[in-house]
């Protein structure tokens, strides 16, 4: 009996033993303070706790100022104006703690580490940083007046997780040469359509003179007047992982608007079915869009399904050396639509393809300024006029589209004028130094062309006033006028004398019984 209850002892004591080294508190206490109103909070701040614990709400009137290690958890709820974190500060919080009727504000050197909770209905914002860090891993930022989150004057934010959704004026905006650097979490269901004028641009995202850097998460189902997703002025956008998907903006820009700034779209960047007047995925007025890799895939705009460059009075570039730009729709420029005496699109690489257009260019539309094609692929386009590329310029003198095609291949697109290529009668200058046009279809009238009075068959069809140069070592064949295929003349002409000799000798066989009665 007695080595029975030696060995119980012994076993509890190592159980005992097993079960603290694990950090089980058996009952006690855990460490820090458990504060249950606004008093009992204001002491343990007083005290310098580095660890509250709230289980209710708590009312606390007055602002909150922490410069200090500090940790709030707990599944209770704080009601106050502000909470600053000043200096040196780190304020983290963890659980389920929710903060509501204040903002969180991060300044100096001070971070913000939101691992979980809530902060709700804020003041304005929901959080500001102020040339501090917010670290934000979990928890939802949502129904602030304004912005879910304002960094600004060198601040940076870090999303790691978590929600930013249904803010009043949109979910972040950046400024003042800060930074945000997307990770995880998702930004959605910001709707500020309704905001007077300059209030109205990026519902999801909006930097002026800042950088954001995308390399996960999701920016999904914003709406704005421009920029549905995100909107830049004068800032920089690298998108290199993550999803910007179905937002919509009733200007420009579903996906992305861009005025005088920098666009990158890099491997396993993706925008992906955002709609928009102008400019379904991006639209950029001043600045370049670079297409290095990723996809912009079915979007949709009036003008540019995928992409709307305007070059009206500010010098903006399309540079395209890879990546994939398919599956959108537009009533002209279903992949891309350029205008302005100020564009100008380069393609190296890549692949645009399978785009349609209602009207004219289904890969690409050119109303002025040049596109120089020195590789890549515009294939499987479909439109009215220009299956792969139309250029269809305003007659204003000196605003001729420009094509320089140097490389590449221009195949298998269709239309009803031009399967491979067209130009109206305005004024282009096409220069095809080399190259391949080539397997592209036009189904109305020979040679694709109906408007003017030149045509290189199914592949290229030109307006009267178009001025073309064909190099030596440009190669346009196989392509298909009337969707008919390449049918040699001696074939049809034994195939025309058949059918004039059946005909005839139907009619004397007529003829012949008629005389026989």
């Amino acid at each position: 009996m007695k080595k029975i209850v030696k060995s119980i002892i012994i076993t509890l004591f190592f159980t005992l033993t097993l079960i603290a080294g694990m950090g089980y508190s058996l009952g006690l206490s855990q460490s820090g303070v458990t504060v249950t109103n606004g008093d009992e909070l204001r002491d343990a701040l007083l005290a310098g706790e580095e660890l509250i614990v709230i289980e209710r709400t708590v009312h606390m009137r007055e602002r909150i100022r922490i410069d200090s290690n500090l940790t709030i958890m707990g599944s209770g709820r704080i009601t106050t104006s502000n909470i600053e974190v000043i200096r040196d500060g780190v304020l983290t919080l963890d659980g389920e703690i929710g903060i509501s009727g204040g903002r969180v504000m991060v300044s100096g050197g001070a971070v913000f580490n939101m691992l979980g909770g809530s902060i709700t209905s804020g003041e304005r914002y929901g959080v500001v940083v102020n040339s501090g860090v917010f670290n934000m891993y979990g928890g939802t930022i949502n129904n602030s007046e304004r912005r879910g989150v304002r960094v600004e004057r060198g601040g940076t934010f870090n999303m790691h997780g978590g929600y930013i959704l249904q803010n009043g004026h949109g979910g972040v905006y950046i400024s003042g040469n800060s930074t945000f650097n997307m990770h995880g979490g998702e930004i959605s269901d910001n709707d500020i359509t309704s905001l007077r004028i300059g209030l109205r641009d990026g519902a999801g995202v909006r930097v002026e003179s800042s950088t954001m850097n995308m390399y996960g998460g999701y920016i999904i189902n914003n709406n704005a007047v421009r920029g549905g997703g995100v909107s830049l002025s004068n800032g920089v956008a690298s998108i290199s992982g993550g999803e910007i998907r179905n937002n919509v903006a009733d200007e420009r820009g579903g996906g992305v608007n861009g005025e005088s700034s920098e666009i990158f779209i890099l491997p396993d960047g993706h925008i992906a079915e955002n709609r928009a007047g102008n400019g379904g995925g991006i639209a950029i007025a001043g600045g370049t869009v670079t297409v290095s890799g990723g996809r912009i895939n079915e979007n949709t705009a009036r003008d540019g399904g995928a992409i709307e460059a305007a070059g009206t009075s500010r010098e903006t570039n399309v540079l395209i050396h890879g990546g994939e730009i398919i599956g959108n729709e537009a009533g002209s420029g279903g992949a891309v639509d350029l205008h302005g005496s100020y564009v100008r699109m380069m393609m190296h690489g890549g692949r645009i393809s399978s785009n349609s257009a209602s009207g004219r260019g289904g890969g690409v539309r050119l109303r002025s300024g040049i596109f120089e094609m020195r590789g890549g692929y515009i294939e499987d386009n479909n439109a009215n006029f220009g299956g792969g590329i139309a250029l269809f310029g305003t007659g204003n003198p000196g605003q001729e589209p420009k094509l320089e095609m140097w490389g590449g291949l221009i195949r298998n697109n269709s239309a009803n004028h031009g399967g491979g290529l067209a130009a109206s009668n305005f004024e282009a200058i096409i220069n095809l130094h080399s190259g391949e046009i080539s397997q592209n279809t036009a189904y109305c009238c020979y040679g694709g062309n109906c408007i003017g009075s030149n045509s290189i068959d199914g592949g290229v069809a030109l307006g009267g006033s178009a001025i073309i140069f064909i190099g030596e070592h440009m190669y346009i064949f196989d392509n298909h006028p009337n969707n008919l295929p390449n049918i040699p003349l001696i074939s049809i002409i034994v195939a025309v004398v058949v059918i004039i000799n059946i005909g005839i000798f139907i009619v004397l066989r007529k003829s012949k019984k008629a005389s026989a009665k």
